[in-house]
């Protein structure tokens, strides 16, 4: 036997907390989106033009990076943002650029990657011979 206390309401009737013309609580995850949209931004925002070219620079897609690694004219701060790329493919590629200075390439001597280190080494002896 069921009494009018233990029927389950409506869900209309549940949904009633908020007031006539107030937006629906949003999910969670769109609460933390744009948390981190807000944050970004206000860290994004003072940087200067010089620092926010690098970090798009560092950020951008794989097959980008490799191409500016092959590109023959090179400023030195497309340089040093290769140098410092993450992945060692790009500055694998940066060995294989014939237009590199020898400074660049005595820094990639010492590139913790093994392979690109052993590359600029040869490719350094090659110009000695």
């Amino acid at each position: 036997m069921s009494t009018p206390f233990m029927m389950r309401p409506p869900e209309e009737e549940t949904r009633t907390y908020r007031k006539p013309g107030e937006e629906p609580p949003k999910p969670p995850l769109e609460v933390i989106k744009l948390l981190i949209k807000q944050t970004w931004e206000s860290v994004w925002a003072p940087l200067t033009g010089k620092v926010k070219k690098q970090v798009e620079r560092r950020t951008a897609p794989l097959e980008e990076r490799l191409h500016d690694a092959r590109n023959a004219v090179l400023s030195d701060e497309e340089v040093e943002v290769l140098l410092n790329d993450p992945n060692p493919m790009v500055r694998l590629e940066l060995v294989h650029n014939d237009t590199i200075s020898g400074e660049v390439l005595e820094r990639l001597k010492h590139d913790p990657d093994v392979t690109v280190s052993t590359i600029a080494r040869r490719k350094q002896i090659q110009f000695i011979l």
